[in-house]
């Protein structure tokens, strides 16, 4: 362990949260067991698009153990989820009820909930419920939404949004390129599909009038304001615990029907309610991502430079936009990635189906456009008779261009801006690593003796950071411990150690003094929440923020106390000093002790307020944006169309990197996701909207021999928008894999691969002369 003096920030350190998790000693929610507790089941539609004709809860009654039947009628007064994430594109956008009143609009949807003693009287209960549907017809794909004569999901229609931006003047670029390819890609539905499923206890305290919600959300206050809105509570009646999460990615950010109605039961009720989703529960109503349909047009001059692009999507939201178009948003601004487009134009067309609603999932939007251009840009190599380096060199932001104007708008309704990077340094380091120069030879070697070999590249650029802030409160109490709250979950992204080693190089403490408290919404009363790349860029620059106050404050009381100047004081291992005198000081404690119970007719210097502690909310001016590029060789079966991953390069800039083995980790887990995006993972519905893969026997997952070793080497430029120089890491590695994996396919067996995830199956068809 690093000591005092030698700065934190920046050191290899292990995640302190670690031996608790690998010892059995996290606390998750479905841990929790509080007396008196009531469970619940959920009675789900089993019907894509229907009509609740009649619910008759009479049978449920009747079964042993049975406290409660909450049913749609009940909980109509409390409306439905509200729109988070509005947009203008927007044309009637639809969020869910909490409980559906009267149609059901995708397979799955929680129509009813019954509570009982224990979780095997509820489920056995929930199985005597009588609903009587009126099945109307479902809107089961994209296919099905696109038909003007066809069923509608929504009375209005079936488009949720159309969106068009551009820049420069793509159809006179088009019109005048030396050569212009086109291609569609089909990018399929994937999920998130967290180890740890959804999970919500509630308890009301009916003396105080007081609710304590445990949950696995990644957004803590956004569920208590919603909660408060939602149950006519004021804020300051609702706490909000996040405890340990077995992972995220991104659909535990989205606040559920259960969130709502299980704190409004256990308030009903007035005992602790409990929800614990099953595995089929997650796979047939958490929310999902990626399905989308691509027409691209590429303009190119004879030497590779790109001279416009043209992108007509079209987006499958599911039946509802509780979160906008936020996806197929970022995938609009996206495409260009790393690369000079100077006439670019892209068309989003956001359509409702019955299927699950989907919103981010880890990468959230950006893999399907970094598969797009990256795979044009190959297909263009070919046809120009280019090196694929080369037409990528070629087209890169350099880095003196700094900051960079895309011409878009981006998810943040700001300029797209590229702050810092050196992509063509990025992509340099990934080409050594791989050995792309001395591949030729090994390919024609591994053909010679039958073996289809190929190598991928492809490079991404990602926005992390989001803002508007995310809130971090830093407090001394006398004994010296110092406490971190943050308004943030944590899922597996290393807050606890982090954020720690900002705090401790702030404070000039050791470490172990430190105890950061993740997700609690009583310890600081406003944040945002763990996604899109975000808290190491806010919640670092925030504790940095709120340390550095907290510092001064110290300084200012040892002061008053010494009689002496701010500016001949020294703070170093939890002790405040006189500079040439070290035996006259004050430690921590005993300041905190100063502040915190000053003796009658003290007054704290300055008027500060009382307390050793500061909170900090640094905001945003826009995006930071990480970059990077990966390389990857594969080995196709041609017998069999599976796939084998024998090499795998990351070249990751995520700025000025808190802990690199944290990154690292992060980065490790992006390329496993990527993976299992690029050739297992996919969302089945067939014609009636009914889930195919409703199992995980069904739906792949990556296995231990699908994960190769991985070579991860960084290129470091600091981010010029905050003080530390961060930028986010924790989604930039599923970016690219999907689309460097279908290079090193196409590269290995001559074909062109435009559909993802493709499986070995689909590889097969494409060998033997089918459409994939």
């Amino acid at each position: 362990m690093p000591r005092v003096s030698e700065r934190l920030f920046g050191a290899k350190i292990r995640r302190r949260e670690d031996p608790r998790l690998i010892t059995g000693r996290g606390r998750y929610v479905a841990d929790l067991a509080l007396p008196g507790t009531l469970h619940v089941a959920v009675h789900r539609s089993p019907h894509a698009h229907a009509r609740i004709v009649r619910i008759d809860t009479t049978a449920v009654w009747r079964r042993p153990g049975v406290v409660h039947v909450l049913v749609p009628s009940d909980v109509k007064a409390l409306g439905r989820l509200p729109l988070l994430v509005p947009h203008k594109s927007l044309i009637t956008p639809v969020s869910p009820e909490i409980l559906p009143q009267e149609i059901v609009s995708y397979a799955g949807q929680p129509v009813a909930l019954v509570v009982a003693e224990s979780a095997a009287a509820a489920a056995d209960a929930v199985e005597a419920l009588v609903v009587d549907y009126e099945p109307l017809p479902a809107v089961a794909s994209l296919e099905d939404a696109l038909r003007a004569d066809g069923a509608r999901v929504h009375p209005h229609g079936n488009v949720a949004a159309r969106f068009t931006q551009r820049t420069g003047d793509p159809a006179a670029a088009l019109a005048g390129a030396d050569l212009v390819l086109r291609e569609r890609f089909h990018l399929h539905r994937g999920a998130g599909m967290a180890m740890e499923t959804r999970a919500v206890v509630a308890r009301w305290d009916a003396d105080v009038g007081h609710l304590t919600v445990w949950s696995t959300i990644q957004s803590p206050q956004i569920l208590r304001r919603l909660l408060a809105r939602h149950l006519g509570l004021g804020e300051h009646a609702v706490r909000v615990v996040t405890q340990d999460i077995g992972g995220g990615f991104g659909p535990k950010t989205i606040v559920y029907a259960e969130d709502i109605a299980v704190p409004y039961l256990a308030r009903l009720l007035n005992r602790p309610v409990r929800f614990v989703e099953t595995r089929r529960e997650h796979l047939i109503a958490v929310t999902q991502e990626r399905d989308q349909w691509h027409d691209v047009e590429l303009g190119l001059g004879r030497d590779g430079t790109i001279v416009g692009l043209r992108d007509v999507f079209t987006h499958d939201c599911g039946a509802f936009v509780s979160w906008g178009i936020i996806v197929p948003l970022i995938t609009s601004v996206s495409v260009p990635g790393p690369y000079r487009v100077p006439n670019y134009e892209v068309t989003l067309t956001a359509m409702y189906t019955n299927r699950v609603p989907v919103t981010p999932v880890r990468g959230a939007g950006r893999p399907q456009a970094v598969f797009v251009m990256e795979r044009m840009l190959d297909v263009a190599a070919r046809r120009l008779g280019l090196d694929r380096v080369q037409i990528r060199e070629r087209n890169l932001i350099q880095p003196h261009e700094f900051p960079y104007d895309v011409g878009l708008i981006s998810r943040d309704n700001a300029p797209r801006r590229y702050d810092s990077g050196n992509y063509p340094e990025c992509l340099r380091r990934a080409v050594e690593a791989i050995g792309l120069r001395g591949f030729a030879a090994e390919q024609a070697q591994a053909r010679a003796k039958g073996r289809a070999i190929g190598l991928g590249l492809a490079m991404f650029v990602e926005d992390t950071g989001l803002g508007p802030y995310e809130g971090i409160r830093v407090r001394v109490d006398p004994l010296g411990q110092v406490f971190v709250f943050s308004g943030a979950s944590s899922q597996g992204q290393a807050h606890e150690t982090t954020l720690a080693q900002v705090v401790a190089d702030g404070l000039s403490v050791p470490i172990d003094t430190i105890t950061v408290v993740p997700g609690d919404t009583a310890g600081i009363p406003y944040g945002v929440g763990t996604f899109a790349s975000r808290v190491a860029v806010l919640g670092s620059a925030s504790a940095l923020h709120a340390s550095g106050e907290v510092r001064k404050k110290a300084l200012a009381i040892a002061a008053q106390q010494l009689e002496v100047a701010t500016e001949d004081l020294v703070l170093d291992e939890g002790r405040v000093t006189v500079r040439g005198a070290p035996d006259r000081g004050f430690s921590l404690g005993e300041i905190a002790a100063i502040a915190t119970a000053p003796r009658p007719g003290y007054a704290l210097p300055g008027a500060m307020d009382p307390g050793l502690e500061a909170t900090g909310y640094v905001q945003a001016t826009q995006s930071t944006y990480s970059s990077g590029a990966h390389a990857v060789v594969v080995e196709v079966d041609r017998e069999t169309g599976a796939v084998t991953l024998l090499r795998y390069v990351a070249v990751d800039d995520c700025g000025t990197m808190i802990n690199p083995m944290v990154v690292e980790g992060q980065v490790h887990g992006g390329i496993a996701h990527g993976i299992g995006n690029a050739l297992l993972e996919e969302v089945v519905y067939d014609a009636g909207g009914q889930l195919v893969t409703g199992t995980l026997m069904d739906y792949a997952l990556p296995r231990a021999s699908d994960v190769p070793a991985f070579d991860v080497r960084h290129v470091v430029t600091p981010s010029p928008l905050n003080p530390l120089g961060v930028k986010g890491a924790g989604e930039g590695g599923t970016l690219p894999a999907p689309a460097a994996i279908a290079n090193a396919v196409a590269d290995a067996l001559g074909i062109e691969i435009t559909v993802m995830p493709f499986t070995r199956e689909r590889v097969w068809r494409r060998m033997h002369g089918g459409r994939s």
